[in-house]
Protein backbone atom coordinates (compact mmCIF):
# COMPACT_ATOMS: atom_id res chain seq x y z
CA UNK A 1 0.00 0.00 0.00
CA UNK A 2 1.28 4.11 -0.69
CA UNK A 3 3.48 4.99 2.65
CA UNK A 4 3.38 8.83 3.01
CA UNK A 5 7.24 9.84 3.35
CA UNK A 6 9.02 13.63 3.50
CA UNK A 7 5.54 15.43 1.97
CA UNK A 8 6.00 12.60 -0.50
CA UNK A 9 4.12 9.08 -0.97
CA UNK A 10 5.76 6.21 -2.13
CA UNK A 11 3.30 3.91 -4.74
CA UNK A 12 6.12 1.14 -5.20
CA UNK A 13 9.57 0.34 -3.90
CA UNK A 14 11.85 -3.00 -3.41
CA UNK A 15 14.37 -4.23 -0.75
CA UNK A 16 17.77 -2.65 -0.96
CA UNK A 17 21.01 -4.47 0.18
CA UNK A 18 23.10 -3.97 2.77
CA UNK A 19 25.85 -1.79 1.51
CA UNK A 20 25.11 2.07 2.47
CA UNK A 21 24.16 0.91 6.13
CA UNK A 22 27.77 -0.99 6.03
CA UNK A 23 29.13 2.57 4.70
CA UNK A 24 27.61 4.39 7.46
CA UNK A 25 28.41 2.19 9.89
CA UNK A 26 31.72 2.41 9.03
CA UNK A 27 31.54 5.77 9.44
CA UNK A 28 30.67 5.60 12.94
CA UNK A 29 33.29 3.48 13.92
CA UNK A 30 35.54 6.16 12.31
CA UNK A 31 36.41 5.55 8.78
CA UNK A 32 35.81 8.32 6.28
CA UNK A 33 34.89 8.65 3.06
CA UNK A 34 37.37 7.14 0.60
CA UNK A 35 35.31 8.71 -2.87
CA UNK A 36 36.33 12.05 -3.69
CA UNK A 37 33.35 14.17 -2.30
CA UNK A 38 33.77 16.82 -4.79
CA UNK A 39 33.53 13.43 -7.69
CA UNK A 40 36.17 14.43 -9.49
CA UNK A 41 39.17 12.12 -8.72
CA UNK A 42 39.27 7.94 -8.65
CA UNK A 43 39.74 7.98 -4.59
CA UNK A 44 39.21 4.23 -4.28
CA UNK A 45 36.21 3.47 -6.71
CA UNK A 46 34.58 -0.09 -6.29
CA UNK A 47 37.74 -1.54 -4.38
CA UNK A 48 36.49 0.31 -0.56
CA UNK A 49 33.24 0.27 1.09
CA UNK A 50 33.93 3.22 2.05
CA UNK A 51 33.69 4.17 -1.82
CA UNK A 52 31.43 2.47 -4.54
CA UNK A 53 32.05 -0.82 -3.31
CA UNK A 54 28.84 0.28 -0.94
CA UNK A 55 27.02 -0.48 -4.84
CA UNK A 56 28.45 -3.43 -5.40
CA UNK A 57 26.08 -5.79 -7.11
CA UNK A 58 22.85 -3.42 -6.42
CA UNK A 59 24.42 -3.28 -2.63
CA UNK A 60 23.48 -6.88 -1.94
CA UNK A 61 27.48 -7.80 -2.33
CA UNK A 62 29.58 -5.00 -1.05
CA UNK A 63 33.29 -5.20 -1.10
CA UNK A 64 34.95 -6.35 2.26
CA UNK A 65 37.01 -4.46 3.76
CA UNK A 66 40.81 -3.68 2.71
CA UNK A 67 43.71 -3.86 4.90
CA UNK A 68 43.89 -0.61 6.22
CA UNK A 69 40.34 -0.35 6.73
CA UNK A 70 40.44 -3.84 8.75
CA UNK A 71 44.02 -2.16 10.89
CA UNK A 72 42.05 0.98 10.85
CA UNK A 73 39.09 -0.91 13.55
CA UNK A 74 41.61 -2.90 14.84
CA UNK A 75 40.48 -5.81 13.43
CA UNK A 76 43.72 -7.05 11.70
CA UNK A 77 47.56 -5.63 11.93
CA UNK A 78 49.06 -5.47 9.33
CA UNK A 79 52.98 -6.33 8.58
CA UNK A 80 55.38 -3.94 7.97
CA UNK A 81 58.73 -4.87 5.37
CA UNK A 82 61.91 -3.82 6.06
CA UNK A 83 64.32 -6.17 4.73
CA UNK A 84 64.19 -7.86 1.25
CA UNK A 85 61.90 -11.24 1.45
CA UNK A 86 59.46 -13.53 -0.93
CA UNK A 87 55.76 -12.36 0.05
CA UNK A 88 53.43 -15.23 -0.05
CA UNK A 89 49.78 -13.27 -0.19
CA UNK A 90 46.52 -15.03 0.90
CA UNK A 91 43.58 -13.29 0.29
CA UNK A 92 41.23 -12.24 3.98
CA UNK A 93 38.76 -14.72 3.36
CA UNK A 94 41.55 -17.48 3.41
CA UNK A 95 43.43 -15.90 6.68
CA UNK A 96 45.74 -13.35 4.74
CA UNK A 97 46.76 -10.35 6.10
CA UNK A 98 48.13 -6.93 4.40
CA UNK A 99 51.61 -5.76 4.35
CA UNK A 100 52.78 -2.03 4.18
CA UNK A 101 55.81 -0.43 2.65
CA UNK A 102 56.87 2.95 3.93
CA UNK A 103 58.37 6.02 2.59
CA UNK A 104 61.97 6.50 4.32
CA UNK A 105 61.23 9.75 3.54
CA UNK A 106 57.73 10.38 5.21
CA UNK A 107 56.69 7.32 7.59
CA UNK A 108 53.01 8.91 7.12
CA UNK A 109 53.22 7.81 3.56
CA UNK A 110 52.90 4.04 2.92
CA UNK A 111 51.81 1.30 0.14
CA UNK A 112 49.52 -1.51 1.69
CA UNK A 113 49.18 -4.46 -0.09
CA UNK A 114 46.59 -7.34 -0.51
CA UNK A 115 45.12 -9.84 -2.06
CA UNK A 116 41.86 -9.17 -3.66
CA UNK A 117 40.23 -12.96 -4.66
CA UNK A 118 36.51 -14.03 -5.80
CA UNK A 119 35.85 -15.50 -2.05
CA UNK A 120 34.00 -13.96 0.75
CA UNK A 121 32.67 -10.76 0.29
CA UNK A 122 35.20 -9.43 -2.39
CA UNK A 123 33.18 -12.40 -4.60
CA UNK A 124 30.70 -9.45 -5.84
CA UNK A 125 33.70 -6.96 -7.01
CA UNK A 126 36.02 -9.87 -7.90
CA UNK A 127 34.52 -12.42 -9.77
CA UNK A 128 34.15 -9.89 -12.60
CA UNK A 129 35.62 -6.70 -12.01
CA UNK A 130 39.56 -8.01 -11.56
CA UNK A 131 41.36 -10.16 -9.01
CA UNK A 132 44.95 -10.30 -7.43
CA UNK A 133 47.53 -7.96 -5.60
CA UNK A 134 45.76 -4.24 -5.14
CA UNK A 135 48.46 -2.03 -3.83
CA UNK A 136 47.16 1.20 -1.96
CA UNK A 137 49.04 4.54 -1.98
CA UNK A 138 48.55 6.17 1.50
CA UNK A 139 49.28 9.86 2.59
CA UNK A 140 48.05 10.14 5.77
CA UNK A 141 47.74 13.36 7.24
CA UNK A 142 44.94 13.80 10.39
CA UNK A 143 43.31 16.91 9.26
CA UNK A 144 42.28 15.45 6.16
CA UNK A 145 40.91 12.46 7.82
CA UNK A 146 39.53 13.72 10.68
CA UNK A 147 37.56 16.74 8.21
CA UNK A 148 36.72 13.75 5.74
CA UNK A 149 38.66 15.18 3.00
CA UNK A 150 40.86 12.20 2.44
CA UNK A 151 40.27 12.38 -1.53
CA UNK A 152 39.29 15.82 -2.61
CA UNK A 153 42.75 16.89 -4.09
CA UNK A 154 42.46 15.63 -7.31
CA UNK A 155 46.41 15.86 -7.61
CA UNK A 156 47.30 14.35 -4.59
CA UNK A 157 44.98 11.65 -3.26
CA UNK A 158 45.65 10.55 0.07
CA UNK A 159 44.23 7.19 -0.37
CA UNK A 160 43.82 5.51 -3.58
CA UNK A 161 45.76 2.54 -5.33
CA UNK A 162 48.32 2.21 -8.42
CA UNK A 163 46.74 0.04 -10.67
CA UNK A 164 48.73 -2.53 -12.75
CA UNK A 165 47.53 -0.79 -15.94
CA UNK A 166 48.49 2.79 -14.71
CA UNK A 167 44.52 3.31 -15.62
CA UNK A 168 42.23 4.90 -12.73
CA UNK A 169 38.87 5.54 -14.80
CA UNK A 170 36.35 5.27 -12.17
CA UNK A 171 32.36 6.09 -11.61
CA UNK A 172 33.36 9.79 -11.81
CA UNK A 173 35.24 9.32 -15.16
CA UNK A 174 34.07 6.99 -17.23
CA UNK A 175 33.00 7.49 -20.31
CA UNK A 176 30.91 4.51 -20.59
CA UNK A 177 30.15 1.44 -18.27
CA UNK A 178 32.32 -0.53 -20.43
CA UNK A 179 35.17 1.27 -19.86
CA UNK A 180 34.71 1.38 -16.25
CA UNK A 181 34.55 -2.33 -16.19
CA UNK A 182 37.37 -2.94 -18.36
CA UNK A 183 39.88 -0.19 -16.31
CA UNK A 184 38.76 -1.97 -12.86
CA UNK A 185 39.30 -5.52 -14.20
CA UNK A 186 43.35 -4.43 -14.69
CA UNK A 187 44.15 -2.55 -11.69
CA UNK A 188 45.11 -5.60 -9.83
CA UNK A 189 48.73 -6.85 -10.11
CA UNK A 190 49.89 -9.26 -12.29
CA UNK A 191 46.71 -8.56 -13.96
CA UNK A 192 45.13 -8.65 -17.10
CA UNK A 193 48.36 -6.34 -18.35
CA UNK A 194 50.51 -9.19 -16.56
CA UNK A 195 52.31 -6.26 -15.10
CA UNK A 196 54.43 -8.39 -12.82
CA UNK A 197 56.74 -5.40 -11.20
CA UNK A 198 56.26 -2.01 -9.82
CA UNK A 199 59.74 -0.16 -9.50
CA UNK A 200 61.22 3.59 -9.98
CA UNK A 201 61.32 2.85 -13.78
CA UNK A 202 58.19 0.65 -14.39
CA UNK A 203 54.99 1.81 -15.88
CA UNK A 204 52.86 2.99 -13.41
CA UNK A 205 55.97 3.79 -11.24
CA UNK A 206 56.35 3.67 -7.25
CA UNK A 207 56.07 7.32 -7.05
CA UNK A 208 55.17 9.16 -3.49
CA UNK A 209 54.69 12.87 -2.34
CA UNK A 210 57.83 13.53 -0.13
CA UNK A 211 60.98 12.19 -2.41
CA UNK A 212 59.98 11.20 -5.73
CA UNK A 213 59.84 7.11 -5.86
CA UNK A 214 59.42 4.85 -2.93
CA UNK A 215 62.98 2.67 -3.51
CA UNK A 216 61.39 -0.33 -2.69
CA UNK A 217 61.06 -2.27 -5.89
CA UNK A 218 58.24 -5.28 -5.71
CA UNK A 219 59.32 -7.42 -8.45
CA UNK A 220 58.18 -11.38 -10.18
CA UNK A 221 54.35 -10.69 -9.24
CA UNK A 222 52.93 -13.90 -9.73
CA UNK A 223 49.27 -15.28 -9.33
CA UNK A 224 49.03 -18.75 -8.91
CA UNK A 225 45.84 -20.20 -9.88
CA UNK A 226 44.34 -21.49 -6.64
CA UNK A 227 44.58 -17.20 -6.34
CA UNK A 228 48.03 -16.87 -3.86
CA UNK A 229 49.81 -13.92 -4.92
CA UNK A 230 53.76 -13.96 -4.38
CA UNK A 231 56.17 -11.07 -4.97
CA UNK A 232 59.84 -10.44 -4.37
CA UNK A 233 59.92 -7.17 -2.12
CA UNK A 234 63.80 -5.08 -2.36
CA UNK A 235 65.11 -8.12 -4.19
CA UNK A 236 69.08 -8.32 -3.61
CA UNK A 237 69.68 -9.27 -7.07
CA UNK A 238 69.38 -12.44 -9.51
CA UNK A 239 70.52 -15.21 -8.93
CA UNK A 240 73.28 -17.15 -10.82
CA UNK A 241 71.44 -19.67 -12.75
CA UNK A 242 73.37 -23.91 -12.10
CA UNK A 243 76.37 -23.99 -14.16
CA UNK A 244 76.46 -27.90 -14.50
CA UNK A 245 73.94 -30.67 -14.47
CA UNK A 246 74.25 -35.11 -14.99
CA UNK A 247 73.78 -37.77 -13.61
CA UNK A 248 74.29 -40.75 -11.25
CA UNK A 249 73.05 -44.00 -9.96
CA UNK A 250 71.18 -45.09 -12.55
CA UNK A 251 68.55 -47.97 -11.43
CA UNK A 252 65.94 -49.54 -13.41
CA UNK A 253 63.38 -46.27 -14.50
CA UNK A 254 65.01 -44.22 -11.80
CA UNK A 255 67.40 -41.46 -11.73
CA UNK A 256 69.96 -39.37 -9.33
CA UNK A 257 69.94 -35.93 -11.00
CA UNK A 258 72.71 -33.54 -9.71
CA UNK A 259 73.31 -29.94 -10.16
CA UNK A 260 76.00 -27.65 -8.69
CA UNK A 261 75.73 -25.59 -6.10
CA UNK A 262 74.72 -21.97 -6.63
CA UNK A 263 75.53 -19.10 -4.15
CA UNK A 264 73.38 -17.37 -1.89
CA UNK A 265 70.53 -20.12 -2.93
CA UNK A 266 68.56 -21.39 -0.54
CA UNK A 267 66.42 -24.00 -2.84
CA UNK A 268 66.33 -25.09 -5.84
CA UNK A 269 63.08 -26.07 -8.43
CA UNK A 270 63.29 -28.77 -10.43
CA UNK A 271 61.11 -29.63 -13.79
CA UNK A 272 61.36 -32.97 -16.01
CA UNK A 273 60.28 -33.16 -19.50
CA UNK A 274 59.64 -35.23 -21.96
CA UNK A 275 59.00 -34.17 -25.98
CA UNK A 276 58.61 -30.78 -25.09
CA UNK A 277 56.03 -31.72 -21.95
CA UNK A 278 56.25 -31.14 -18.25
CA UNK A 279 55.99 -34.15 -17.01
CA UNK A 280 57.14 -33.71 -13.27
CA UNK A 281 58.18 -30.33 -11.10
CA UNK A 282 59.22 -30.57 -7.31
CA UNK A 283 59.68 -27.38 -5.98
CA UNK A 284 61.79 -26.29 -3.31
CA UNK A 285 63.94 -28.78 -2.68
CA UNK A 286 67.32 -28.03 -0.46
CA UNK A 287 69.59 -30.75 -1.96
CA UNK A 288 71.42 -29.97 -4.82
CA UNK A 289 70.14 -33.58 -5.90
CA UNK A 290 67.12 -35.53 -6.35
CA UNK A 291 65.71 -38.77 -7.24
CA UNK A 292 63.09 -39.44 -10.45
CA UNK A 293 61.57 -42.39 -9.90
CA UNK A 294 59.02 -44.57 -11.77
CA UNK A 295 60.24 -43.19 -15.38
CA UNK A 296 59.69 -45.16 -18.66
CA UNK A 297 62.98 -46.38 -19.42
CA UNK A 298 61.95 -45.98 -23.37
CA UNK A 299 61.34 -41.97 -23.15
CA UNK A 300 64.06 -39.12 -23.52
CA UNK A 301 63.68 -36.41 -20.79
CA UNK A 302 65.49 -33.64 -20.10
CA UNK A 303 65.76 -32.00 -16.77
CA UNK A 304 66.04 -28.33 -15.28
CA UNK A 305 66.55 -26.50 -12.47
CA UNK A 306 66.25 -23.33 -11.33
CA UNK A 307 67.46 -21.76 -7.78
CA UNK A 308 65.71 -19.68 -5.57
CA UNK A 309 66.25 -17.33 -2.26
CA UNK A 310 63.60 -15.42 -0.30
CA UNK A 311 66.26 -12.58 -0.59
CA UNK A 312 67.24 -12.47 -4.67
CA UNK A 313 65.60 -13.09 -7.67
CA UNK A 314 65.49 -16.89 -9.26
CA UNK A 315 67.92 -17.60 -11.71
CA UNK A 316 67.22 -18.79 -14.84
CA UNK A 317 66.74 -22.14 -15.92
CA UNK A 318 69.59 -24.55 -16.45
CA UNK A 319 68.75 -27.95 -18.85
CA UNK A 320 70.29 -30.69 -19.26
CA UNK A 321 71.26 -33.18 -22.08
CA UNK A 322 68.91 -35.66 -22.92
CA UNK A 323 68.40 -38.84 -21.28
CA UNK A 324 66.93 -42.21 -20.75
CA UNK A 325 66.57 -43.88 -17.51
CA UNK A 326 67.88 -47.19 -18.70
CA UNK A 327 70.44 -48.78 -16.24
CA UNK A 328 69.89 -52.28 -18.04
CA UNK A 329 72.16 -50.65 -21.09
CA UNK A 330 74.78 -49.78 -18.37
CA UNK A 331 74.72 -52.93 -16.66
CA UNK A 332 75.09 -55.18 -19.98
CA UNK A 333 77.68 -53.32 -20.93
CA UNK A 334 79.80 -53.01 -17.48
CA UNK A 335 79.01 -57.13 -17.13
CA UNK A 336 80.84 -57.26 -20.19
CA UNK A 337 84.23 -58.53 -21.15
CA UNK A 338 84.56 -57.14 -24.57
CA UNK A 339 87.30 -54.90 -25.86
CA UNK A 340 85.18 -51.91 -26.71
CA UNK A 341 85.80 -48.24 -28.03
CA UNK A 342 84.72 -44.82 -26.16
CA UNK A 343 83.39 -42.10 -27.94
CA UNK A 344 81.70 -38.57 -27.20
CA UNK A 345 78.75 -37.55 -28.28
CA UNK A 346 80.52 -35.22 -31.22
CA UNK A 347 82.33 -38.34 -32.37
CA UNK A 348 86.26 -37.84 -30.65
CA UNK A 349 87.97 -41.25 -29.38
CA UNK A 350 88.42 -41.27 -25.75
CA UNK A 351 90.00 -44.40 -25.09
CA UNK A 352 89.89 -48.16 -26.04
CA UNK A 353 88.83 -50.22 -22.93
CA UNK A 354 87.47 -53.73 -21.95
CA UNK A 355 83.63 -52.71 -21.13
CA UNK A 356 83.95 -53.90 -17.29
CA UNK A 357 86.70 -50.85 -16.96
CA UNK A 358 83.87 -48.26 -17.72
CA UNK A 359 83.28 -46.83 -14.75
CA UNK A 360 87.06 -47.06 -13.61
CA UNK A 361 88.14 -44.60 -15.56
CA UNK A 362 88.86 -41.00 -15.05
CA UNK A 363 85.65 -39.60 -17.66
CA UNK A 364 83.63 -36.33 -17.49
CA UNK A 365 80.55 -36.26 -16.23
CA UNK A 366 78.39 -36.99 -19.10
CA UNK A 367 76.81 -39.14 -22.34
CA UNK A 368 79.10 -41.29 -24.69
CA UNK A 369 78.61 -43.59 -27.21
CA UNK A 370 80.29 -46.73 -26.13
CA UNK A 371 81.31 -49.29 -30.06
CA UNK A 372 81.54 -52.51 -29.86
CA UNK A 373 83.75 -54.45 -32.64
CA UNK A 374 81.29 -56.04 -34.23
CA UNK A 375 79.29 -53.00 -34.98
CA UNK A 376 77.08 -52.89 -31.91
CA UNK A 377 76.57 -49.18 -30.17
CA UNK A 378 75.18 -47.99 -27.34
CA UNK A 379 74.95 -44.75 -25.22
CA UNK A 380 75.80 -44.67 -21.50
CA UNK A 381 75.53 -41.84 -19.07
CA UNK A 382 78.51 -41.31 -16.74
Amino acid sequence: RPIAANDSVITDWQADGIGVVVHEISHAIGLPDLYDTNYKAFGMDFWSIMDYGMYTRQSKYPVGYTAYEREFMGWQQTETITEPTTLRLSCFHQGGKGYKIVNEANSNEYYILDNRQALGWDWGVCSNRGHGMLVMHVDYNKSSWTSNNVNTTYNHQRFTIIPANNSLIGSNNAKTGAQWKESLLGNPFPGITENHALTDETVPASTVYAGEFMHKPLMDIQETEDGIVTLKVMPLGTLEAPADTWFEDVKPGSTLVVWEPVENAELYNLQLWSEGELVFHQDSIAQTSFRLSDLPTDVNYTFAVQAISDSYLNSEWTESESFRADPDVISEITESMELVRIYEMNGRLVCECFADELYRLSLQRGIYIVRYYDGRTKKVMI
